[in-house]
């Protein structure tokens, strides 16, 4: 018997026929793939990652958490993924009022945190229609005609915005400048002992202090120097009357209004170490009207000299309790 020898006969279409369904076969995988994700996409969109709760914290009563929730600009059901948190803040700060800041975090899958922190009234602004209240970041609380408080008035500020729960602005760079400046400093002078500043001329700037003193500081540069130089003249001195500005660290104290005249020094100054200090002093203990002039400079020859003369200290500020004009200054550290 013969051997049957079998073979494989590989047709030509036959592979093509393969290579075809193993192509649409990917496609079809593909395509699978690709409406997965989709349906996935959209169901993050939807109701996946939905808001289903928001939680509100108020620093104080000055909201309810339905007061916030009306506010709200998202409602529940709003997706998570959507949901933009600094234009939601934004939205807040301008319809709460008396929100000064607010913070947002989202905890996904679907809750929303809100913490609102409650405006302190600071400062009056005064302006050609009215007053308006700001808090210390420059929020607008209120807008009247009338004031009503003990806040410090600014004068010479022109408002741009002058809408309630809009941050305050004017077209004047550089007055917003100075004013940025003054109330950042006073708001951590708690500006207590301040009536008003009056910065209408940038280059002569006025502060009125509740005691009844006047400063006249010039330019408002270097505004916390200066002004802490004028609270120490005021406690050194312990009377009622103006400071002005010399220079750039010197201020003269006249118990009333006028300009400074070095004429009015009658004496050669006498030197006293106190300490690290050179106190120099110019009087006439004779002349009820006489000027003291202080220079406080710190040097470390002084100190060896204060301190290999061991002299003891003493303050010639008060040498004449009769005295009415100071000058006093300070080295610019």
């Amino acid at each position: 018997m013969k051997d049957v020898e079998k073979t494989s006969i590989k047709r030509e279409n036959s592979i093509k026929r393969m290579r075809r369904r193993k192509r649409e076969n990917n496609r079809y995988a593909i395509i699978v793939l690709v409406l997965f994700i989709g349906i996935g996409i959209t169901m993050l969109f939807t109701f996946l990652l939905s808001i289903q709760k928001i939680n509100v914290y108020v620093e104080s009563d000055i909201y309810t958490k339905d007061e916030v929730l009306k506010a709200f600009n998202a409602k529940y059901g709003d997706n998570m993924i959507r949901f933009d948190a600094e234009k939601e803040k934004e939205n807040l700060l301008e319809k709460l009022i008396y929100a000064e800041d607010i913070e947002i975090k989202l905890k996904y899958p679907s809750t929303i945190d809100v913490n609102i922190y409650e405006c302190e009234p600071k400062f009056n602004v005064k302006y050609e229609f009215g007053t308006m209240i700001i808090s210390g970041k420059g929020k607008i609380l209120e807008n009247s005609v009338i004031k009503e408080n003990d806040l410090p008035i600014i004068y010479g500020y022109e408002p741009s915005v002058t809408q309630c729960g809009k941050f305050i602005d004017t077209v004047d760079e550089h007055k917003k400048e100075v004013f940025e400046e003054i109330i950042s400093v006073l708001n951590e002078h708690n500006g207590n002992n301040i009536i008003s500043v009056d910065m209408n001329n940038k280059m002569n700037v006025i502060i009125n202090f509740k005691d009844g003193n006047v400063f006249k500081m010039g330019s408002w540069n270097d505004f916390e120097y200066k002004l802490n130089l004028a609270e120490t003249v005021i406690e050194k001195t312990g009377k009622k009357g103006y400071i002005t500005m010399i220079g750039t660290n010197q201020c003269s104290f006249r118990t009333t209004d006028g300009s400074f005249s070095s004429s009015v020094i009658g004496t050669e100054p006498v030197v006293v170490q106190t300490g690290t200090s050179t106190e120099t002093t110019t009087a006439d203990s004779d002349n009820p009207d006489s000027e003291y002039e202080w220079d406080i400079s710190e040097s470390s020859e002084d100190s060896e000299n204060s301190e290999n003369s061991g002299s003891s200290e003493s303050d010639n500020f008060s040498n004449d309790d009769n005295a009415s004009d100071y000058d006093y200054g300070l080295e610019n550290e």
